[in-house]
């Protein structure tokens, strides 16, 4: 940043130094998200793959949709109260 801010500076009279160093930082942006990317494709195809790593055996908890359905009546009942007492 201190780099785009110091060649801001040196540039010429006619030429504008916001734009050259916002596109200068927005270059930075794109490249380090493609870094980021291609480290996360590549720990999903090449790490998580791996037959040698141990799986896990942690399973999804069943929720019922009877828990469900009440929850949801409570959570509205207690919404219409509040309503109602203002």
């Amino acid at each position: 940043m201190k780099y785009f801010s110091n060649l801001r500076r040196t540039m010429g009279p006619r030429v504008d130094g916001w734009e050259v160093s916002l596109k200068g930082m927005m270059g930075i942006v794109v490249l380090l998200g493609l870094v980021i990317t291609s480290i996360y494709w590549g720990v999903n195809k090449l790490v998580s793959n791996d037959p040698s790593l141990p799986k896990s055996d942690h399973k999804k908890k069943k929720v019922s949709r009877i828990l469900e359905c009440a929850s949801l009546t409570r959570a509205v009942a207690s919404s219409l109260r509040r309503s109602v007492h203002m």
